[in-house]
């Protein structure tokens, strides 16, 4: 009796260890890319939580669907999204800006910990260090010399909210996309534009007004449930626990 107790107390401890509870599980967030190009899943950065919510508002709003890439610059490596998206009417608009909430303030510095580093997401802004809303960018290399805090007094960095987890290979293939420059075809666009730098798909020959099908474009965005042991571990500690009990309850 005293052997089958012990069995079943140590199952149970072995359940509370491969299942996490979800205060202490990090944060997944994953984008689907349409067309079947595959997806890609952040961890947010629980040191910069202004940014992490804020982040998650606008995935929980539905705002970063149908949402496209509409930077990609290889010079400064970054791959940016969260600022435009397919417009409500193709035939009068070239893309619609996303809905934004109030400003997010700067989050950097010691306790912020990440760096811009390969496979981290920054939070794009203007020259107000407390200006980011909704729009974010991919380091495509180690941008941590231009983009971090630099530690000067009066000068400011970009905040890291997040980095790539699992589906890199999908980043790297949608920023080796052709990019064209925009600011050359539409009339009163600026050469600042960010349209200097568009990625669009191999469809797209120029000439013409792309379809909604040959722009980067994000279908989905969702906040993954907090991280669960594999199926066959689970099936194992179910197993072994149904046992037990089937054998202590024929006694």
């Amino acid at each position: 009796m005293f052997v089958r107790a012990a069995s079943l107390v140590c199952v149970l401890a072995l359940a509370a260890i491969f299942v996490p509870s979800q205060v202490d599980a990090a944060t997944i967030v994953r984008f689907t890319v349409a067309g079947g190009a595959g997806s890609f899943d952040i961890e947010l950065n629980d040191n910069t939580p202004l940014h992490r919510d804020n982040f998650i508002r606008y995935i929980q709003a539905g705002l970063y669907a149908n949402t496209v890439f509409h930077r990609s610059d290889d010079q400064l490596n970054v791959f940016q999204g969260g600022g435009f998206t397919l417009p409500a009417n193709p035939s009068t608009s070239f893309l619609d800006r996303v809905v934004t909430y109030d400003p997010v303030p700067y989050e950097y510095g010691v306790v912020a910990d990440w760096s811009n580093t390969i496979g981290t997401i920054g939070a794009a802004r203007t020259s107000d260090p407390n200006s980011a809303t909704s729009q974010w960018y991919i380091n495509m290399a180690n941008n941590s010399s231009m983009f971090d805090d630099p530690g000067i007094s009066g000068l400011y960095g970009y905040t890291v909210f997040g980095k790539i987890v699992s589906g890199w290979d999908v980043a790297v293939k949608l920023f080796a996309a052709k990019k064209w420059d925009w600011s050359l075809v539409l009339p009163g666009v600026p050469s600042e534009s960010p349209f200097t730098t568009l990625p669009l798909w191999s469809s797209y020959d120029g000439g013409r007004w792309p379809m909604q099908n040959e722009f980067l474009t994000i279908q989905s965005a969702q906040v993954l449930p907090a991280h669960m042991p594999e199926p066959a571990t689970m099936a194992m500690l179910a197993l072994g626990l149904g046992g037990l009990l089937r054998r202590r309850f024929r006694k």
